[in-house]
Order: C-alpha cells, then structure tokens, then sequence
C-alpha cells in the first residue's frame, strides 16, 4: 500500500486523476521511446511487469541501434514477454555517427531471442505516436529511453500535442548541462524543443549512478518464473553481455525509470534550470532499488481483470458485514493480497462452508495461476492432485471458485489415487503446475495434527482453533511466494 500511495501521490500532482475503480484498480497511459539498447531492453521487461502501467505504444529511434535491429528487435521482445497487441513503431535514420556499441545493440549482445511470428516492416514512430495521441482520449505519460527525437516530432508537427502529456520521463540530462548525457548528446536539438515545450520533464540523469546489474542481482533474477525476469535472463546468458555485470557497461541507466515510476520513494528530484518546468534526478538509493527491482518482476505485469457480480450488487468489504474474528483482518487481507484474491477466497469460505486453510490455499494457487498465465475468469482447464479425501481435497474448492474451472463446466479433474497440494492448469499452449512448497506443506500439516491430538478433531473448540489458523494463514500467505512453479509452452 505504501508504493501505491507514492505513486498516486506522484501522479496527482502531475495532474492525472485516477481511473474509475479506485487507486487498486489504477492504470496509467503510457507511451515507451526506445533506442533498444542493453538497457532499454531490461527496462521495456520493468514498464511491461507494472501493473499500473497500460502501454498504449512502443516506438523506437535511432540511438543505440540502428532503426532497423533495433525495430526487429523490439517485436522479438514483445512477442518474447506476450505482447505482440501494443503498436510498434520504427525510427527514422539519423545522420548522427553510429555509437562504438552499435553492433552489440544491434544483436542485443548475441542474445538468442526467438524470431517474430511476422515480418512485416513497422510503421514510422512518428506515424504510431500520431495515431496513439488520436486514438485516446487520456492524457499520456511518455517514457523515453533514448533521444527525444520522435517526441520532438509530433510536437513540431502538433504543438497542441503537448496539453496531452501529463509529464516526459526522460533518460537523460537537461541539455544546457556543461556535460550533457549521450543520449541529449545525440540529438541535441530535439533535446532543447521538448525541454523548451512547456512540457513537465522528469530528467533522469546521475553521475556516478549508484547501481549496477551484478552477478547477485542476477542469480535472484534467474530464480523469478516470470516472461520478464526470464527474458534479462536469457539477455545475460550470452557470454559478450556476461562479460559486462558489475562493470560500467551495466549501470542501470535505464532501469532508474520504470523503478521510479513503480516506487517514487526511491529518487530525489530537484527543480532545474532552463526554460520550461523541468526537474532533474539528485539522488538515488540504489540498495532499496535492487529489491524493488525483484518485485516488479515478481508481479510480471499480471493485472488480473475483476470479477463480475452475478446477483450482488458489489462484494463486501467494510469490515462491519463481517464476523466479529474476520473483522480486524478484512483490510489487511485485501492490502496484501488484492480485490481479486479476496473475493475468490470470500466465496470459497461461503462455498466450502468452513473456514479452512487448504480451501484458502486452493484459491491462492487459482489466482496465481490466472497471473502468471494472463488468465480470465473461465479459460484455464485444471488437472488437480489434491485427491478427493479431506482435508487436502477442500483445495479444489478454491481452484474452482478463482478460475471458474467448476464440475459444472467439465473445466477441473480430480484423478483418483492422487492426494498432493497441486494443480495443473492448461491455458492455449502453455501449462503450469503450481505446488505447495514442502516446507509450508510440512508446517501447516503440523499444525493440523497437533491440533487433532489437542482437541481430537471434533467439536467448537477444535473448529474454533482451525478457524483461527485459516485466517492466519489467509493474511499471511503470500501467493506469490509459497508455490513451486513450473511453466512449459510458449506463450
């Protein structure tokens, strides 16, 4: 709640209101720039994992690579992290000398990436930039990770363009600094129109920066199951890339943004000098920036689409509807664990007719399911290997309820003669198996008998004490972190 509170916060006062549905539900417009450098590539993973930001466009320019690698580029990442539906755009050339690391952009260091479905040439960035603006009515906010080419473009073409900009975050220095960076370097002029526009800038540019992409953070990054930690993985697997962790090649140039944007907390911007309302980045803490590096990757830009209502009105969640034990937990739950975890942990206890840990758990492991998969409600078929003997069969009620995978619709098996805390679940051609990992299983299976042996598994005390564990467990358990995961298929 804390980094959802920075980033409204952060948005507000750049004047951009909220989306209907409340700061849970918050998306904001977004259109990335890139020069499809090491960088950009890491940060495009970051942009594409935060689940409060809805890309509209990429474009590319020529920077780092040349506009053709780096559009071929562009649409093998995108269709590497499963999103090949947001517009693409190519840059035009530039007269400006190609950089010394031209081929290793150009190659993405040698980096082993797939091929796009289709080759077809892309538009012009400044053509989908254009279209975008036309398309949406909301007020954008523009990410650009190389030069302000493209930007000043539309802008010279359409000053007015500008009113539908709630800021610029920007990679790079103001350009009247007495050492500008490479990328204001390399289009100077554009530098100065977009800085002189009337346009907010955010300027992100410190020198030395603080952070580096080393072995560890990257050892943590191979251990995330996500598209975007498994991309900058497959990135650093090239042995020309993996030469470059810890040096000054893998400074975090680019990361800084989408880090910022996901948890405003992190930097310090000061007003800056120049002509238009310009701020600049002053400080930056980049050991708290290597966890929240990790957790936005964690969450892999899974937003989950909520549930409809079918004879409610709205689900419950002032705590005054609930009982007198769930009351003191009702917003704490949801503040952990979000609206749609709740709701499907809700109507498994309605359900399941108890309040029981296993039926919890199955409606944890349904979400997280529908989250890595990019899953709506009714799409997944389920193979579960919970058995049909309690307790660890109540974890089908809650696969059922969180991804609508019911007995009616013939979407779950229960194979008989199995009994273990997981789940199969096919979604197109990719299938995941979700497990309870021993240790929690060994835990909660503990708690379990020793309650058995205290109350001999009958009576109000003994279910008033499994009550009570359930929702312990409920708030505590984090869906994110207590599965083995194991995803086959291309998405």
């Amino acid at each position: 709640m804390k980094r959802k509170f920075h980033l409204l916060l952060v948005f507000f006062l750049i004047g951009l209101a909220a989306t209907p549905g409340g700061g849970h539900e918050l998306r904001v417009p977004a259109v990335v720039d890139t020069d499809m450098g090491l960088d950009d590539v890491r940060a495009l993973a970051l942009i594409l994992s935060d689940p409060h930001l809805e890309v509209k466009a990429v474009v590319t320019s020529d920077g780092s690579a040349s506009p053709q690698a780096g559009g071929r580029n562009l649409r093998r990442v995108m269709q590497f992290l499963g999103r090949p539906d947001i517009p693409l755009g190519q840059g035009a050339a530039s007269e400006a000398a190609p950089p010394p690391w031209r081929a290793r952009s150009d190659t993405l260091g040698g980096t082993p990436l797939p091929e796009a479905s289709t080759t077809t040439s892309l538009p012009a960035s400044r053509d989908v930039l254009m279209k975008t603006f036309r398309d949406h009515p909301d007020k954008f906010v523009y990410i650009c990770l190389g030069p302000l080419t493209n930007l000043a473009a539309v802008l010279t073409q359409d000053p007015d363009l500008r009113l539908r900009l709630t800021g610029v975050y920007y990679s790079g220095s103001p350009p009247d600094v007495p050492a500008p960076s490479w990328n204001t370097a390399r289009d100077p002029e554009a530098a100065r129109m977009v800085f002189a526009s009337g346009v907010r800038v955010f300027a992100f540019h410190i020198q030395p920066h603080p952070q580096r992409l080393d072995a560890k953070l990257l050892g943590q990054i191979q251990g995330l199951n996500t598209p975007a930690a498994r991309l900058i993985s497959l990135l650093y697997n090239s042995p020309e890339n993996r030469k470059l962790l810890g040096t000054e090649h893998s400074q975090t140039w680019d990361d800084t943004l989408p880090l910022y944007l996901y948890d405003p907390s992190l930097g310090r911007l000061a007003a800056a000098g120049g002509a238009g309302p310009v701020q600049a980045l002053v400080a930056w803490d980049g050991d708290r920036a290597r966890a929240a590096y990790l957790e936005i990757l964690k969450s892999s830009g899974q937003v989950l689409t909520p549930r409809e209502t079918v004879v409610l009105e709205r689900y419950p969640i002032d705590p005054q509807e609930f009982r007198p034990d769930v009351r003191p937990l009702v917003t704490a739950i949801i503040a952990r664990h979000g609206q749609e975890e709740f709701r499907a942990a809700l109507l498994t206890n309605e359900l399941h007719r108890h309040l029981g840990t296993y039926s919890i758990l199955g409606a944890k492991m349904g979400i997280r399911a529908r989250e890595v998969l990019g899953a709506d409600l009714d799409t997944l078929s389920v193979t579960s290997r919970a058995g049909l003997k309690p307790p660890l069969s109540c974890l089908n009620d809650g696969l059922q309820v969180a991804t609508g995978a019911s007995l009616g619709r013939g979407a779950i098996q229960v194979p008989e003669g199995e009994s273990s805390p997981a789940a199969t679940f096919q979604h197109g051609t990719q299938k995941l198996t979700l497990r309870l990992k021993d240790d929690i299983f060994r835990r909660i299976r503990a708690e379990q008998e020793a309650l058995v042996k205290r109350f001999g598994g009958m009576g109000p005390e003994y279910f008033r004490e499994v009550r009570a564990a359930s929702l312990k467990h409920w708030l505590e358990l984090d869906r994110r972190e207590v599965f083995m995961e194991t995803l086959e298929g291309a998405r």
